[in-house]
């Protein structure tokens, strides 16, 4: 499992998108699940993935619990 967490509003996590894209592509068959985790609204995260061409799993959490959980400090 590959876990992004990542801000729509963030420069440098929209530019990795097509880097993530390739990895799913690439190793989804072999068991690869990728997901990206934001705290931003579930609307936002659907539009931002469309207009990004977002080919993996979007996720929206409540508040800064699942960055909390994995010591995440910042984005990207």
């Amino acid at each position: 499992v590959l876990l992004e967490f990542w801000r729509t509003w963030c420069g440098p996590c929209r530019r990795q998108v097509a880097h993530l894209n390739q990895l799913h592509e690439r190793y989804e068959a072999d068991g690869l699940v990728t997901v990206a985790v934001s705290n931003e609204s579930v609307d936002l995260l659907r539009a931002t993935a469309g207009e990004l061409g977002i080919a993996y799993a979007t996720a929206s959490t409540e508040g800064d619990a699942a960055e909390g959980l994995y010591g995440v400090r910042s984005v990207p």
